[in-house]
């Protein structure tokens, strides 16, 4: 996740400046609710610059460790109970050959970020978190946000 986090905010900061700003707020949807989160506390950490809001959605607060895929097999089985993705999608050799091996890339990275509450302050920014009924992720992991952010509001 930290090389992830670097690699994203020096190309926003190259392309965007956003280490200068002064009003601008980010938006995250499952894996990116986690990346918006840590390019925040990168920001306020590295150069003192504080991201408005926080819009995140579908996504566990960071204290909740995702469980280990297990293979091909269980991932799949996996991008079926989360959805959004066409199952006969899921059973091509494209599909298999092209996608999969990107798509374990991002639970890899996910398996392996887990961060305590009492490991950093938290964050004084606004957020707003988004949770759809169909998603499987739970309500109470959502709202543990506020161990990490000041002001929550949750829809």
């Amino acid at each position: 996740m930290d090389s992830l986090i670097d690699k994203i905010l020096r190309g926003m900061i190259a392309e965007y400046g956003v280490n200068t700003l002064k009003n601008f707020s980010f938006f995250g949807h499952s894996m990116g609710a986690i990346v918006a989160y840590e390019i925040a506390v990168n920001l306020l950490e590295r150069y003192g610059t504080k991201v408005n809001y926080l819009f995140l959605s579908s996504k566990s607060s960071p204290d909740h460790k995702m469980d280990k895929v297990k293979g091909p097999k269980t991932l799949i089985d996996q991008l079926k109970e989360i959805g959004g993705i066409n199952e006969e999608i899921l059973e091509t050799d494209d599909f298999m050959n092209i996608f999969l091996p990107i798509i374990k890339s991002d639970f890899d990275v996910l398996e392996g970020y887990h961060i305590k509450s009492f490991e950093r302050k938290k964050l004084d920014s606004k957020a707003v978190l988004l949770l759809g009924s169909k998603d499987i992720v739970k309500k109470d992991s959502v709202v543990s946000w506020s161990q990490y952010i000041k002001y929550i509001k949750f829809h």
